[in-house]
C-alpha cells in the first residue's frame, strides 16, 4: 500500500480507461449482442469472408480491430465503428458507475492533478456518460477515445499519446489506470506507469505483462490521490 501511495503521490497526470475504471458501460446492454449486430452489418455489406473470420467473437472491440487490420477491410471497419458508437450511446443509459470512481476523480482534481480519459470507447459515449453523472467538467476537453481509424485501438498507444501531447504531461510523471492487458501494453509503449484495476469477480492477470501495482477497488487509490504534503516552511534566522 505504501508503494501505491508513493506512485500516485508522484503523479502529476492520471489517465483513466473508461469502461471498467469509471463505469461498466455494457452493464445493461450485452456486448455479445452488439458483436452479433456487427456481424450482421458485415453480412449486409456482403463481407462474408470477414463475417466468417469473426464468427463466435463476443467482444465487439475485437471484432472491430480484426476487421480494421484485415486487408481491404477499411470501408467495413468504418461502418462497424459507426455502429459500435451507436450501440455505446444506447448503453450509456444503463451503465453502472464503478464504486468510488467519482470520489477518486474529484480528489485528483482537487489536489491539482491533471486527469484525462484514454479509451477504446467513442469520445461521444464517454462524454454522454460523464454528462449524465455530472463529472464531465472534471475532464474538460481531455477525453481521448476511438478515432475513425480503428487500427489505433489499444494496445496501440495512440489515445495515450494524444492525451500526453494535449496535457503536456511528462510520461515519467503520469499514471494510467486500466483493467485489461491492452491497457497495460499501451501504457508500457507510452512509457507511463500503470495501475491495474482488477475488480472482482472479473480479476485479470493483465496477460503476460505485469502492472506496476494492482488494486481491486477504487477506494484503495483514494489516500494516494490526496494532495502531497506541503514542504516545511523555511526557517528564519534565530532571534536575538
Amino acid at each position: 500500500m505504501a508503494d501505491l501511495h508513493a506512485l500516485l503521490q508522484s503523479a502529476k497526470c492520471v489517465l483513466f480507461d473508461f469502461d471498467g475504471p469509471i463505469c461498466r458501460l455494457f452493464h445493461g446492454h450485452p456486448p455479445a449482442q452488439v458483436a452479433d449486430r456487427m456481424r450482421q452489418r458485415l453480412a449486409d455489406l456482403g463481407e462474408t469472408r470477414l463475417m466468417a473470420d469473426v464468427a463466435g467473437r463476443t467482444d465487439p472491440y475485437r471484432v472491430l480491430s480484426h476487421v480494421a487490420h484485415a486487408p481491404a477491410g477499411r470501408a467495413a471497419a468504418i461502418a462497424l465503428e459507426r455502429l459500435l458508437t451507436e450501440e455505446e450511446l444506447k448503453a450509456v443509459a444503463t451503465a453502472r458507475a464503478t464504486p468510488d470512481a467519482d470520489l477518486l476523480i474529484a480528489r485528483l482534481v482537487d489536489s491539482g492533478r491533471q486527469i484525462a480519459v484514454t479509451t477504446n470507447n467513442s469520445a461521444r459515449s464517454v462524454r454522454a456518460y460523464l454528462d449524465r453523472i455530472g463529472l464531465a467538467g472534471h475532464f474538460g476537453d481531455h477525453i481521448y477515445g476511438r478515432t475513425a481509424d480503428a487500427r489505433h485501438l489499444k494496445p496501440d498507444p495512440h489515445c495515450l499519446n494524444r492525451a500526453l501531447a494535449a496535457t503536456r504531461a511528462d510520461p515519467g510523471e503520469t499514471v494510467m489506470i486500466g483493467d485489461t492487458a491492452a491497457d497495460l501494453l499501451a501504457a508500457r509503449t507510452a512509457r507511463v506507469s500503470f495501475v491495474g484495476f482488477a475488480a472482482p469477480p472479473h480479476a485479470t492477470a493483465f496477460g503476460t505483462g505485469r502492472a506496476d501495482l494492482v488494486v481491486h477497488r477504487m477506494r484503495e487509490l483514494l489516500n494516494g490521490a490526496a494532495p502531497p504534503p506541503a514542504p516545511p516552511a523555511p526557517q528564519g534566522p534565530p532571534g536575538r
